[in-house]
């Protein structure tokens, strides 16, 4: 009996161990799709985004922001829709026309016709 208890325990700090090993591997996000909508001087970009580790904070928002703007150039309104597990749970969107940006809390529904 007690030598089941020990590989019990066992299994169960190997499972722990690889857990945070994985946990430590993923990366803080990851950009699951983009649509950009462009006029003749205007250009919006809409990203979906999949969070893994840090869930809030106006410097992780800025990073996601000049991390895809440095690749794809500075468009005149860029929406991040940060999903969590699948579930939308913030909307945060740069105006740059308007030197703005707005933060809201769930989910933001699209205009519907």
């Amino acid at each position: 009996m007690k030598s089941l208890k020990t590989i019990l325990l066992y299994s169960l700090l190997t499972i722990i161990l690889i857990g945070t090993i994985y946990y430590i591997k993923l990366p803080s996000y990851t950009i699951n799709s983009s649509t950009n909508m462009s006029a003749s001087n205007y250009v919006e970009t809409s990203l979906d985004v999949q969070v893994y580790k840090e869930f809030g904070g106006k410097s992780f928002y800025e990073e996601i922001a000049d991390n895809h703007n440095r690749l794809n150039g500075k468009p005149d309104r860029l929406e991040m829709n940060l999903y969590l597990l699948n579930y939308c749970y913030r909307t945060v969107i740069f105006d740059y026309e308007e030197q703005m940006a707005y933060i809201y809390v769930g989910y933001l529904p699209k205009d519907e016709e």
